[in-house]
């Protein structure tokens, strides 16, 4: 006669977040195949996923939504780059792949994406309150929009382009969490969608992308003071699912369509560059910058050494190794 305990039923939201550090205690190569298939390989980790999010408040970097090759996700994971720790943290009220991702005044922003099971292009958003594990609700975007891509400046969130299952969009629009309010401001030169958008040096860039007429978009720069749009130079290389940060204060480019070229921008020179090449493949990726990590210096080469040892002007179309550099 088996017996049942209280305890069984106790919080299980919360007992999740502690299920990784348990397993470790798990000889799973000895349950049952059919035991291991319903109880453990169902279970929503951390991983396969793609067309996720990341932001990263503090040292924490949290994994947002995205598909794991059969459905959309809500779930959320919070890996502490500091202590090396994950866990499981609320999940957001609506499944989304494909959505847009921003940080503001200490709190993780979501918006848009795709709804699988429904076959849903979203307009809705959401926040995430790091302190409470709350998601809430704020107020929807003006359109429907996956696959876009959204950057914090001035205290804003821009969200630009992406598609709503019919068009490639070349609308902008800007949230401000004083008024709960969306506003649309000039649209791109272009509609594009896997493209990447960074706010620096007060502009805000949209960078690469595809769109029905071209998978080779130029670059482009919006002027908050003037609402408007300006190319400036092409990157001279092109990947679908682009991502863009901004280190040392230089642009960088990250490829994540089956590709692992790197390339940054540098405004002072108005030109691209390609830097080394990331060590995998990756497809669909999201990328973060963590800044001032505990003892980071001492775990690799620093960032400007590594980029003069492996720099590669783009010129043309086609590449220059410079003397010294890697292949």
């Amino acid at each position: 006669m088996g017996v049942h305990s209280p305890v069984d039923n106790h919080d299980p939201d919360n007992r999740k977040g502690h299920i990784a550090g348990l397993l470790k205690g798990v000889r799973l190569g000895l349950l049952d195949a059919k035991f291991f298939k319903e109880k453990v390989e169902r279970v929503d980790s951390i991983g396969p996923r793609a067309i996720h999010g990341t932001a990263v408040v503090g040292f924490d970097i949290y994994v947002i939504g995205g598909f794991d090759g059969r459905t959309s996700l809500s779930s959320c994971f919070c890996f502490n780059a500091a202590t090396k720790t994950c866990r499981e943290v609320a999940p957001m009220n609506a499944r989304r792949w494909g959505l847009m991702v921003a940080v503001l005044r200490g709190s993780v922003y979501v918006m848009g994406g795709y709804e699988h099971e429904h076959r849903e292009d979203l307009r809705t958003a959401e926040r995430y309150d790091c302190k409470t594990n709350h998601w809430f609700f704020i107020s929807s975007m003006n359109r429907e929009r996956y696959k876009g891509s959204a950057a914090v400046l001035n205290d804003k969130i821009y969200v630009a382009g992406g598609r709503d299952g019919k068009n490639y969009l070349n609308s902008v629009e800007v949230y401000d969490p004083d008024t709960d309010r969306w506003t649309f401001v000039t649209p791109m030169l272009s509609g594009r969608r896997h493209f990447s958008c960074v706010a620096f040096h007060g502009f805000l860039y949209a960078i690469g992308g595809r769109n029905e007429t071209s998978e080779k978009l130029s670059t482009e720069k919006y002027d908050p003071a003037e609402d408007t749009w300006t190319e400036i130079p092409g990157m001279n290389y092109y990947s679908g699912y682009l991502n863009a940060e901004v280190i040392d204060d230089i642009i960088y480019v990250i490829s994540g369509y089956y590709d692992n070229v790197v390339a940054c921008f540098n405004d002072k020179e108005n030109r691209w560059q390609q830097v080394a090449d990331m060590n995998i493949c990756r497809y669909g990726i999201s990328t973060c910058v963590i800044k001032d990590l505990p003892k980071f210096s001492d775990q690799c080469h620093s960032l400007g050494q590594e980029v003069s040892g492996a720099q590669r002007q783009i010129n043309g179309g086609e590449t220059q190794k410079k003397e010294g550099g890697v292949t």
